[in-house]
C-alpha cells in the first residue's frame, strides 16, 4: 500500500528534474544573434556569437561575430559601390567601419546596431560632400553605379543624428552611452603637426632651406612608417590576444552546459531506475498478496466440504 505514494514522489522528481534542464540550458544560452532590419539574417540565427570563417570582409570581428559570407558580402558591396564612385578615404573608411559593426558580438545580438552620437557627428563630417540615395527599403546608403538621383549628404540631411537614423541605425546620446555600449567608430588615427623650428643658417640660403625641408620632411615620413608599423603590430598582437581570450571563454561556456546536461540527464535516469525498481517490487508483492488469498480461500472450500459430508453421513 505505501509503494503507490512512493513511485508518485518519484515521477514528480523526475518532472522537476527536467523543468532543471530546461531552465538551465536557457539560462547558460545567453545574448543570441537577431536579424537586423535591411540586413541579410544571420546564418546562427537565435544563438550565440561563435569564432566564424569565410567571412570576406570585417576580418577584425572574426573571432566572435553573428556575421556570415552573406552578411560580409553585403558590407564588401557598399564598399565597392563607394570605390567606384570616387568616396574620398576618410568618408570611405570611416563608413566602412560603420557597415562592419554589424559583426561586433554586440551588435549582432540586437535588433538595431547602436552608434554613439559623437560617432554620427563625426562620420557626417567626413562625408558632407559626398553623395548618397535611398535603397529598396529606404534605408540612406552611399550612391551606387546604378542609382539615377543621388544627393549630397549635406544638402540632404542636416546633421550626424539624422543621418545614423536614415541609414538604419539607433543613436545614443553621450548621455546614455557612459551606462552602456555603442558603436564608437574605427581606429582611425589623425596627427597634426605644428611647423617645424626655422633654422637661422638656411634661411640665409634658399637652397639650404629647401634640402632641410626635404630631409625633415624624409625624416619625417619614416618616423611616421616605423611608428605605423609598431602600431601596427601592437594591435594585431592586442586582438590576437583579445580573439584568444575570448574564444577560450566561449569553449569554457560549452563545456560547462555539456557537463550540466549530461549530469542532470544521469539524475534523470538514476530516479527513473529506482522508480522501475520500485514499481516492479510494488507489482510482485501485489501478485503474491493476491495468489496467498486465493490458496487461503480454496483451503477455506475444501475444509467446508469436509465438514458437510462428515454431517452428511451423521
Amino acid at each position: 500500500g505505501g509503494a503507490l505514494p512512493l513511485v508518485s514522489l518519484l515521477l514528480k522528481c523526475v518532472v522537476m528534474t527536467t523543468s532543471a534542464v530546461i531552465v538551465t540550458s536557457a539560462g547558460s544560452k545567453g545574448p543570441v544573434c537577431t536579424v537586423h532590419e535591411g540586413a541579410p539574417a544571420f546564418a546562427i540565427a537565435g544563438k550565440a556569437p561563435h569564432k566564424a570563417s569565410g567571412l570576406t570582409f570585417c576580418q577584425e570581428y572574426k573571432a566572435s561575430t553573428c556575421c556570415d559570407k552573406a552578411s560580409t558580402d553585403a558590407v564588401r558591396r557598399v564598399v565597392y559601390n563607394m570605390q567606384a564612385n570616387q568616396v574620398s578615404g576618410k568618408c570611405r573608411d570611416a563608413w566602412t567601419a560603420l557597415e562592419c559593426s554589424i559583426c561586433d558580438p554586440r551588435a549582432g545580438v540586437l535588433p538595431r546596431t547602436p552608434v554613439c552620437a559623437s560617432t554620427c557627428d563625426a562620420l557626417y563630417a567626413s562625408c558632407a560632400d559626398e553623395y548618397f540615395s535611398e535603397d529598396a527599403m529606404n534605408i540612406m546608403t552611399p550612391c551606387r553605379p546604378s542609382d539615377t538621383i543621388c544627393t549630397k549628404l549635406s544638402e540632404w540631411i542636416g546633421g550626424g543624428a539624422e543621418m545614423c537614423a536614415a541609414a538604419g541605425y539607433e543613436i545614443v546620446p553621450a548621455a546614455a552611452a557612459a551606462g552602456g555600449w555603442c558603436f564608437e567608430g574605427g581606429s582611425d588615427r589623425t596627427t597634426t603637426a605644428g611647423d617645424p623650428p626655422k633654422d637661422p643658417k638656411s634661411a640665409k640660403d634658399p637652397k639650404t632651406k629647401d634640402a632641410s625641408k626635404d630631409s625633415k620632411s624624409k625624416d619625417s615620413k619614416s618616423k611616421d612608417a616605423k611608428d605605423s608599423k609598431k602600431a601596427k603590430k601592437a594591435k594585431k598582437g592586442a586582438k590576437g590576444a583579445s580573439g584568444g581570450k575570448e574564444e577560450d571563454a566561449e569553449e569554457f561556456k560549452r563545456a560547462q552546459v555539456w557537463i550540466t546536461r549530461l549530469y542532470i540527464l544521469g539524475s534523470i535516469g538514476l530516479v527513473g531506475h529506482l522508480g522501475l525498481k520500485m514499481l516492479g517490487r510494488y507489482l510482485k508483492s501485489s501478485n503474491s498478496g493476491a495468489a496467498r488469498n486465493a490458496a487461503k480461500l480454496a483451503a477455506e472450500n475444501r475444509a467446508r466440504r469436509v465438514n458437510d459430508n462428515t454431517n452428511h453421513y451423521l
